[in-house]
């Protein structure tokens, strides 16, 4: 039986992480932290295949968050979860290779598809890495 893959989700809002969990809970095991510093404590603590990241929370920043994941282990795929969208943090998150980016409030199948995607690309990713060079 395959494994499940596991999503970190990273808002200082309980309410959008309880949110972000009932909808993802189905097909993934979910993490979640309520910091940037607590992301990366579990990060460091045990493997995650993808992460939902907020931008604006008290402490460490989302884009500092997403440049020390990406540093630790770059193929964690990040979506962007944000109620404070602009077009420089889309930007500068999709420079430091954010998957996607997307505002609150947001839609659940449209997390699930974007999951989904981003998911695949890490599978397909993983796949080209293991195979013998021809």
């Amino acid at each position: 039986m395959p494994t499940r893959p596991t999503i970190l989700i990273v808002d200082d809002e309980l309410g959008v992480r309880e949110s972000l969990r009932a909808i993802l809970s189905q097909d993934c095991d979910v993490l979640t932290a309520g910091s940037g510093e607590e992301a990366l404590a579990v990060v460091e603590a045990q493997p995650v295949d993808l992460m939902t990241l907020d931008l604006r929370m008290p402490g460490m920043g989302g884009i500092s968050v997403l440049e020390a994941v990406k540093a630790r282990n770059p193929e964690i795929e990040v979506l962007i979860i944000t109620g404070y969208g602009s077009f420089d943090t889309a930007v500068q998150g999709l420079r430091h290779h954010a998957f996607d980016y997307i505002s609150k409030p947001f839609d659940s199948d449209q997390i699930r598809r974007l999951v989904q995607a981003a998911l695949a690309k890490r599978t397909a990713t993983q796949r080209l890495k293991a195979a013998p060079d021809n």
